[in-house]
């Protein structure tokens, strides 16, 4: 759980924040990297069993993360918010169509070495 909690802090905190800056009224998954996000409002934000959670940002946009495989070798996660969505493993931020693309990038990088916290085009 505290990993599930890092990664969705690390990438919404890694994204910018600006009161000033347009947020997109939604977020896809053509604007999602480029544009301004608004921070996740901790008191609206639930955890649930298996790494699963779910929560509100600042402006009231819904968002969610659940256990998408969850094994001894893998641990493959879903984020959603709005209209946008890209999976997290130890292996790094995936942008995939579907999970078993994003499984399979997972695969690849753990056979190459590599980690990737940078979103890939």
């Amino acid at each position: 759980m505290k990993t599930t909690l890092s990664l969705l802090v690390g990438l919404l905190l890694a994204a910018p924040f600006s009161a000033a800056a347009e947020i997109p009224e939604r977020y896809t998954n053509d604007n999602y990297w480029t544009s301004e996000h608004d921070a996740p409002d901790p008191d609206r934000l639930t955890v649930l069993p298996g790494g699963h959670f779910y929560g509100y940002t600042e402006t009231g946009k819904f968002f969610y993360q659940v256990t998408v495989v969850s094994s001894a070798r893998v641990r493959l996660q879903k984020f959603v918010i709005d209209d946008a969505y890209f999976y997290l493993s130890p292996r790094g931020v995936i942008r995939a169509e579907n999970a078993r693309e994003a499984l399979v990038e997972h695969v690849r990088r753990e056979r190459a070495g590599e980690t990737f916290w940078s979103p890939r085009a």
